[in-house]
């Protein structure tokens, strides 16, 4: 009668880095995959990132145009101001001529 034979046990063939190869090869797309997660997480913060700063230069845009806004609105009133006043004194003076 033949006896029950586990290969690799006494044929000096090496099971335990057959199995760990076979293991190692199993985990190179799981690898992959995430190798590919951590590309699309770092894309979403960098989006997100950047719809930050879009969202800053909008606050930012805003107040400047509200500062040039109120200067120019200053500006009018004032030469508003300086043009009454000459025409009062163009007037006055061509009053004073006549």
């Amino acid at each position: 009668m033949a006896g029950i034979g586990i290969g690799g046990l006494g044929s000096g063939i090496d099971s335990n880095a057959i199995i760990t190869q076979l293991l190692k090869l199993e985990t190179i797309p799981i690898n992959q995959l995430e190798g590919k997660k951590k590309t699309q997480q770092d894309k979403l913060t960098k989006l997100g990132e950047f719809k930050t700063l879009v969202k800053e230069g909008t606050v930012v845009e805003s107040r400047a145009i509200r500062f040039v806004g109120d200067r120019l609105e200053t500006s009018i009133s004032l030469a508003n101001s300086v043009w009454k006043e000459t025409r009062r004194t163009v007037e006055s003076t061509v009053k004073q001529a006549a």
